[in-house]
C-alpha cells in the first residue's frame, strides 16, 4: 500500500508544480481521487494538513526561481506561482520569515 501512496503522493506533487494556484479539490479532481484522499495521502507520507504541505511546496519553488533567476522580476515569479505581488510575499514571510527581496538575497548568496 506505501508504494501505492508514493506513486500518487508524486502525481499530486506533479500536478501542484504544474498549477500551483490550483485547490487541492482541483488536483483532486484532475487525478480522478476523492479529495479526502488526497489529503489523507499527503497526511501520510509528509505529516503534514495538506494545505499546509501545498503551501510548503509553492513556497520552496518561489524561492528556488528568487534564486536561481535573477532576470525574472518579483511579480513574474509570482505569477510562475500563480499568486500575487502581495500573496508571495504573504507566503514567504509567512513560511521562512523573508520577503522575496530578501529571499533572493539569502538564496543567491549560498
Amino acid at each position: 500500500m506505501s508504494n501505492d501512496h508514493d506513486r500518487v503522493f508524486a502525481l499530486i506533487g506533479e500536478a501542484i508544480d504544474a498549477t500551483p494556484g490550483a485547490t487541492l479539490r482541483e488536483i483532486a479532481a484532475r487525478l480522478r481521487i476523492h479529495p479526502q484522499t488526497v489529503a489523507g495521502i499527503i497526511r501520510h507520507v509528509t505529516g503534514l494538513n495538506a494545505e499546509v504541505w501545498r503551501q510548503r511546496r509553492v513556497a520552496a519553488r518561489a524561492g528556488r526561481a528568487l534564486g536561481d533567476h535573477p532576470e525574472m522580476s518579483i511579480k513574474e515569479v509570482a505569477a510562475l506561482c500563480s499568486l500575487t505581488t502581495n500573496g508571495l510575499r504573504r507566503l514567504l514571510v509567512r513560511q521562512y520569515g523573508l520577503t522575496p527581496t530578501q529571499m533572493r538575497s539569502r538564496v543567491r548568496d549560498r
